[in-house]
């Protein structure tokens, strides 16, 4: 959806400019800040100014991939057999729609969401979803990913690691709101 443009909302010109660079190039985006901070309204205020429909996917520890991106149920069809049928999830719904995409707050995210994030994130815009028959999902143009994180963390070697996503996003400023 459109988010609602908030008259009250005051622009900071380079953490708008970094992010229509985004948007605008069909890349990656990585804002981190405190909470509070505005990172996501930005995001929306941005979009709301633009009337750019956003699908905002909270990434707290509580999502898990089958939400994300999808599963096969066992469902029965109009004739009375049961059957295996693949549901997708909110990711790959939305990444074959011209909206942005905010991953908000990756570093509460846990760690086989963060790897399903990290694929698309690395393999320019596709994602392939082994449990649907290694069907291929890819990106429209016009969509953005835009990630959130509160914590701006030391690098790693663990594959859940902030900062690789990080590496792999343009623009990263550094307290994206107000």
């Amino acid at each position: 959806h459109v988010p609602e443009v908030d008259p009250h909302y005051v622009f900071r010109k380079e953490q708008v400019l970094q992010l229509l660079y985004a948007a605008a190039t069909n890349s990656r985006a990585w804002l981190y800040g405190d909470y509070g901070t505005g990172k996501t309204t930005l995001i929306q205020q941005v979009a709301a100014v633009l009337k750019q429909p956003v699908m905002r996917i909270n990434l707290d520890e509580n999502l898990d991939t089958d939400e994300l991106i999808g599963k096969t149920e066992l469902t029965v069809n109009a004739e009375g057999v049961q059957i295996t049928q693949f549901r997708e999830g909110t990711l790959p719904t939305y990444m074959v729609k011209p909206y942005w995409i905010i991953g908000d707050e990756y570093d509460a995210s846990n760690s086989n969401v963060g790897y399903a994030l990290q694929a698309v994130i690395e393999n320019k815009g596709v994602l392939r979803i082994m449990a649907d028959g290694g069907r291929e999902v890819r990106k429209v143009v016009n969509l953005a990913s835009i990630i959130t994180q509160t914590t701006f963390t030391e690098p790693s070697t663990h594959p859940h690691d902030a900062n690789r996503l990080r590496n792999s996003c343009w623009p990263s400023p550094r307290n994206a709101g107000r």
